[in-house]
């Protein structure tokens, strides 16, 4: 458990995941009834048609849905930076004492998502969303170590 160490997490915005999908939806049966009805003479375009949607649908989810964040956790709080927030939301960076945190949590399970929940003694309670299919960040290794040293300065604290 290195707490020197600042975690580069990325997160991911459910309301721009809603948003991106159904548009990339409204946009595929837009092109089926467009293109495909009268058929196209060439295959290679009805095939290059779906090749590039999909590849803008990927290139829009790395850009508009996923966030990438710095988590930095010692024995004082945790604090969270962010290095690319999620377009058309406003957030700032967070800052978080152990001694205002009540629980840090999995929320409900979703086998796409790893949803940590931070609840502060206040009763607000923050939710970040972590992509399972995403594995070149620090997740992990900023899991253990969050859940390590919560439990640790939990111990310290009196009841």
């Amino acid at each position: 458990m290195d707490l020197t160490k600042p975690y580069k997490v990325k997160l991911v915005s459910q309301t721009n995941a809603i948003l991106l999908i159904a548009a990339a939806l409204l946009f595929f049966f837009a092109e089926v009834l467009i293109f495909y009805p009268h058929g196209l003479k060439n295959q290679a375009l009805s095939i290059l048609v779906p090749v590039l949607h999909l590849a803008l649908v990927i290139y829009l989810w790395q850009k508009f849905v996923t966030g990438k964040t710095e988590w930095a956790i010692d024995k004082t709080g945790v604090r969270i930076k962010w290095i690319k927030r999620f377009p058309l939301r406003n957030s700032g960076d967070y800052s978080f004492k152990w001694d205002e945190i009540e629980s840090v949590r999995r929320g409900f399970y979703d086998p796409r998502y790893y949803t940590l929940k931070i609840e502060l003694d206040s009763g607000q309670t923050y939710a970040f969303y972590h992509g399972n299919s995403i594995v070149t960040d620090d997740f992990k290794a900023m899991l253990t170590t969050l859940y390590q040293t919560f439990e640790q300065t939990r111990n310290l604290q009196p009841t």
